[in-house]
C-alpha cells in the first residue's frame, strides 16, 4: 500500500503550535512503524523555509525521493478575497499532485489550514477517487460557533468549506477518544469510520534533572526572573488564559510575589496586548511574562524548570502541553473537560475552567502542598509513560491498511512483493468502433495501423456498419468484425438505435482491455459508453454524463455553422491518429521480443533455480538455494528442480548433490541453456542473467534482490516477473564485496526460504500476484492528470 502524507500541519503556522510537533511527530512513527508498506511524503512548496528541515528530520526514515514537493502561485491565504482564484487554482493543483503520485490513500496531518497563511487543503475539490484520511484534532467551531469565528463571513465560509471535505474523507484519525465521540456526535459518520490513534509527546521531552542554577539560566533566556507558574499554547478565546490571569490575581499577596505566570510561546500581537492589558487592571504587571517563540530546546528546559504547569483550556483535543509537562517531571493541573481528564489520569489535578476562583484554589493547592504537589509529578511520571508514538503510528497504519489494494502484498515487515513485469506478449484485447461511412473507415486506416504496430501482441476487433465490413475483413488485421447498423441505409433518415440492440450488442462482445471510438463527432460515443471495457476513449462530446464514462477524453470542439474550429483545420486521418497518441505510454509499446527459443513446456511442472550471481554482494545464501531446492522439489506437483551453474566451481560451492527430482546444469552453451530453461514454469534467481532470460523465455520469474541495486533499475522486466526485496534505505550501495556492508548485508539476510517458498509454491499452483511496481495501468496517466488540469483550470473564472 502507498501511503501519502500531506505534511502542511508541520509547515503552516501550526508548526508553531502542537499541531505541528503532533503532524511531525506521528508522520515519523507511521515512517517507522509502517510494516512493509510504502509511505512518501507531500510538501508545500509555498511554505520553502520548511522544507530542509522536514526532510532532516526523516533521515534515515525515508529515502530522499520518498519525500515530494509541490508548486502552486500564491499568496493563496483566504482572509484576502483577492486570491479567492489562485486559492482555487492551487487546490487543484494540489490534487492532481496527490493523484499522479497514484496513493492507496493520503493522510492529511491538518485540514483546517489557510485561513491566514498559504496552506492549500481540500479533498475531493477535483481529484475525488483519491481516498484520504485526515488526522482530527477537534470540532470546536463546529460545537461553539459562537465562540469562534463569531459573525466573521470570511472565517465562516472557511470553515464551511474545510467541513465539506473533511464529510469527503473517507477516515477520520482522532488524537483522543473525547474528538472521537464529538466526530461521531456531530457528523454523519460510522463508528467504523473514526479511530482513536491517540498522540504523545516528543522522546525530547524528558525530566533534565536541571540544578538550580540550569533552572535560573533557563528562566533568565525566557525573560522569567523568579520561580513561575507556565502555561503554553495558543492564545484563541478557548484557551480561556482571561480567566487563568483572573485566577493568579486572586492568589494571596505573598505567593504572588513569590512567583510569576509565564506564557510560553509565539502568540498573536493582537492576544497579547489584550492579555497584558488585562494583567496591568489587575495589578499583575509585573508578574506576567509573555516569552514569545521559543525553540523546543528552550521549551523542555522550561518545562524541567517551572513550579507547576497549568491548562485551563475549555475544550481541546488532545492536549500535548499536559503530557509534555508530565515527562518533563512538571506538576501539572488542567481543566476537567473534554479530553483533559483522558490526558492526566488524575482526579485530584483538575479543576473547573468556569470558575475563577476554583482555579485560583488548585493553583494554590499545587504551590503550597508539598505532599499534593509531589502526587501531581508522580502520577505524572506514571501517565506519561503511557502515551507512545510508535503506538500511536502502529494503530494509524492498521487503520489506512483498509485502503490496500486487493493482491498488494508484504512479507513480514520490511520485505516486499512486486511484479516488475514491463515487456511482455500479453493478451490485450482491443475494440475500434467506426460506425461511420465507408470514407471514414478508409481515412482511420494510419491510426489503426498505429495502434497495431503500438500493441504487436493485442487481438484487435472492430464495429463497423454493414457497408464497412468487407473493408474492414479485407485488411487483415482483426481477430473479428461486428456489424452494426447505427446510420440508415436513406441518409434522410437519423441515426437510432433500441435499447435491446445495445443490450445484445454488449452481451456479444463481451469485455475489452480497451475500446476506441475512432469517430470525432460526437453522435456515435453514447455506444461506447454501453460497451464493457477496462479503458473507454475518445472525443470528449460536451455531454457530462457521456464524458464521464471516458477514462480518456480527447478535447474537441463544436461544430457551428460559418465558424472554423482547430479541428476543422486537422485532416481526419490525423484526428484519428491523436486518439491513439493520446494513450498512455507504456513500456512494451511497439516492442515484438524475437524468440531466443522454440517455445516449448516439458512435460511436467519443472521449476529452475540460478543460485549464482557472479557477485556476492547480489546473491542470496548458498544455503538458502539448498534448502528451498529441497522444498520445492517435496512439492507432489513438481516434477523437476533444474539447477543451473555457470561453471564447475560454481556447482561445487552449492554443495547440492543431484536426485531424483533435482537435476544440476553446469556450462550449458548458451542455445542449450535456452533451450532447457524453456521447459521450466517457474524460476526463482537472484540479480542476475538468469532472472531476465527465464523471464523472456516465459517462465514465471521470482527475483531475489538485495540493495547493491535498486529493484526499479534491475528488476527482470520481461513475462510474468516478480521481485521479492527489502524495503531498505541505503539501497543502492554499490559497495564491491559483503566485507564492506556495515549492516551485515541485512537486504538479503532478511530474506527468508519461507518468504521465498511461499511464492513459489503458489506460481506452481497458478495463483501468483502482485501488484505492477510500474503503476497505472488501471489509472490515469500524468500526462492525462496533466491535460485534465490544465482544462479545469482554464475554465476557472479570474485570472492567477
Amino acid at each position: 500500500m502507498r501511503i501519502v502524507i500531506d505534511m502542511q500541519g508541520a509547515q503552516s503556522e501550526s508548526r508553531f503550535r502542537g499541531i505541528g510537533r503532533y503532524s511531525l511527530s506521528l508522520a515519523k512513527a507511521i515512517a517507522k512503524n509502517r510494516d512493509g508498506h510504502e509511505v512518501l511524503l507531500a510538501l508545500n512548496g509555498l511554505f520553502p523555509d520548511t522544507i530542509d528541515s522536514i526532510r532532516a528530520a526523516f533521515d534515515g526514515l525515508l529515502a530522499p525521493g520518498d519525500i515530494r514537493v509541490w508548486h502552486a502561485p500564491g499568496p493563496v491565504r483566504e482572509v484576502d478575497p483577492a486570491n479567492r482564484a489562485r486559492r482555487r487554482a492551487a487546490e487543484r493543483i494540489r490534487e492532481a499532485f496527490l493523484l499522479d503520485l497514484q496513493p492507496d490513500v493520503v493522510l492529511m496531518t491538518s485540514l483546517f489550514e489557510g485561513l491566514d497563511d498559504d496552506a492549500v487543503t481540500s479533498a475531493g475539490v477535483w481529484a475525488d477517487s483519491i481516498p484520504t484520511a485526515v488526522i482530527l484534532y477537534d470540532l470546536i467551531p463546529l460545537i461553539s460557533p459562537d465562540i469562534h469565528f463569531r459573525t466573521n463571513p470570511v472565517h465562516q465560509d472557511w470553515y464551511a468549506a474545510k467541513l465539506e471535505s473533511l464529510r469527503r474523507c473517507r477516515l477520520l484519525l482522532a488524537i483522543s477518544e473525547s474528538s472521537r465521540q464529538e466526530a461521531l456526535s456531530s457528523l454523519e459518520v460510522g463508528a467504523d469510520d473514526v479511530v482513536n490513534i491517540g498522540g504523545a509527546c516528543d522522546a525530547r521531552f524528558e525530566n533534565l534533572g536541571l540544578s538550580e542554577a540550569e533552572k535560573e539560566r533557563a528562566r533568565q533566556r525566557a525573560g522569567i526572573d523568579r520561580p513561575f507558574v507556565m502555561y503554553t499554547g495558543g492564545a484563541d478565546e478557548r484557551k480561556n488564559l482571561p480567566r487563568l490571569i483572573e485566577a493568579f490575581a486572586r492568589l494571596p499577596a505573598a505567593l504572588r510575589a513569590k512567583y510569576q505566570l509565564a506564557f510560553v510561546g509565539m502568540m498573536p500581537t493582537e492576544y497579547v496586548e489584550r492579555l497584558q492589558a488585562q494583567a496591568a487592571a489587575l495589578g499583575l504587571a509585573g508578574e506576567t511574562v509573555f516569552t514569545g517563540y521559543v525553540d523546543d530546546e528552550d521549551l523542555v528546559r522550561l518545562y524541567n524548570s517551572c513550579a507547576l504547569f497549568v491548562l485551563p483550556s475549555l475544550h481541546e483535543g488532545l492536549g500535548l502541553p499536559p503530557i509534555e509537562a508530565m515527562a518533563c517531571g512538571a506538576p501539572v493541573i488542567v481543566a476537567d473537560v473534554t479530553s483533559l481528564p483522558e490526558v492526566v489520569g488524575n482526579e485530584e489535578a483538575l479543576f473547573d475552567p468556569h470558575s475563577a476562583e476554583t482555579i485560583a484554589r488548585k493553583l494554590e493547592q499545587a504551590l503550597v502542598d508539598a505532599p499534593f504537589r509531589q502526587r501531581l509529578i508522580e502520577r505524572g511520571k506514571v501517565q506519561s509513560a503511557t502515551f507512545s508514538w510508535d503506538e500511536s503510528g502502529r494503530r494509524a497504519v492498521r487503520a489506512l491498511a483498509r485502503f490496500a489494494p486487493a493482491g498488494r502484498a508484504t512479507l513480514g515487515t520490511s520485505l516486499r512483493f512486486e511484479r516488475s513485469s514491463r515487456f511482455h506478449a500479453g493478451s490485450t484485447r482491443i475494440l475500434l468502433q467506426k460506425l461511420d461511412h465507408r470514407s471514414d473507415l478508409m481515412l482511420a486506416i494510419p491510426a489503426i495501423s498505429k495502434i497495431k504496430a503500438r500493441y504487436p501482441h493485442a487481438t484487435f476487433e472492430a464495429l463497423v456498419g454493414s457497408w464497412n465490413e468487407p473493408m474492414a475483413r479485407a485488411l487483415n488485421l482483426f481477430e473479428q468484425v461486428h456489424v452494426l447498423d447505427f446510420y440508415r441505409p436513406a441518409s434522410s433518415d437519423k441515426p437510432a438505435l433500441s435499447e435491446a440492440e445495445i443490450d445484445d450488442l454488449a452481451a456479444r462482445l463481451g469485455r475489452y482491455d480497451l475500446a476506441i471510438d475512432l469517430r470525432r463527432q460526437p453522435d456515435t460515443r453514447f455506444i461506447l459508453t454501453r460497451i464493457d471495457a477496462k479503458r473507454r476513449v475518445g472525443y470528449e462530446t460536451f455531454d457530462r454524463d457521456i464524458d464521464a464514462a471516458l477514462d480518456i477524453r480527447v478535447a474537441s470542439f463544436t461544430d457551428v455553422p460559418f465558424k472554423s474550429t482547430p479541428l476543422n483545420r486537422t485532416h481526419a486521418s490525423e484526428q484519428m491518429v491523436h486518439l491513439v497518441d493520446a494513450l498512455p505510454a507504456e513500456p512494451g509499446d511497439y516492442i515484438d521480443l524475437p524468440p531466443l527459443a522454440p517455445a516449448r513446456r516439458a512435460d511436467g511442472l519443472q521449476v529452475a533455480l540460478f543460485p549464482a550471481a557472479g557477485n556476492d554482494v547480489k546473491q542470496w545464501s548458498a544455503s538458502n538455494f539448498a534448502g528451498l531446492a529441497r522444498r520445492v522439489a517435496a512439492i507432489d506437483a513438481v516434477d523437476r528442480v533444474n539447477l543451473y551453474f555457470g561453471s564447475v566451481g560454481e556447482a561445487q560451492s552449492f554443495g547440492l548433490a543431484p536426485s531424483e527430482k533435482i537435476a544440476v546444469h553446469v556450462g550449458l552453451e548458451f542455445r542449450e541453456l535456452a533451450a532447457s530453461l524453456a521447459g521450466n514454469t517457474v524460476c526463482v534467481a537472484n540479480n542476475s542473467f538468469g532472472a531476465h532470460i527465464a523471464g523472456y523465455l516465459g517462465c514465471t520469474v521470482i527475483g531475489v534482490y538485495g540493495g547493491h541495486e535498486t529493484v526499479a533499475e534491475w528488476s527482470p522486466p520481461f513475462g510474468q516477473s516478480f521481485v521479492v526485496h527489502a524495503g531498505v534505505l541505503c539501497s543502492p550501495c554499490h559497495i564491491g564485496a559483503t566485507a564492506e556492508c556495515p549492516f551485515g548485508m541485512t537486504c538479503l539476510a532478511s530474506i527468508s526460504i519461507d518468504a521465498v517458498y511461499a511464492k513459489v509454491s503458489a506460481a506452481c499452483a497458478g495463483e501468483l500476484d502482485a501488484p505492477a511496481t510500474v503503476r497505472g495501468s488501471e489509472r490515469r496517466s500524468s500526462s492525462q492528470i496533466v491535460d485534465d488540469l490544465l482544462r479545469d483550470l482554464a475554465g476557472l473564472d479570474g485570472g492567477l
